[in-house]
């Protein structure tokens, strides 16, 4: 839990927001997402095409880069 919130803290200090698309910020989807960001995507249909299932619809038209 502890990592989770150290996660949580940094992404908002760069102002990304997966906590609010995410109830688990460290599962699968949340974690392939943060692997592409690190990797340096900002395609948000790239982004959002690594969520599992029902993630998928609620997250593409959430994700917005700037």
């Amino acid at each position: 839990m502890r990592l989770q919130n150290q996660v949580e803290a940094l992404l908002e200090e760069v102002h990304i927001k997966l906590s609010s698309l995410f109830t688990h910020l460290l599962g699968l989807s949340a974690r392939r997402m943060l692997k592409a960001l690190a990797d340096g995507e900002t395609n948000p249909a790239a982004l959002a095409a690594l969520a599992d299932g029902l993630c998928c619809a609620i997250i593409a038209p959430s994700f917005e880069v700037v």
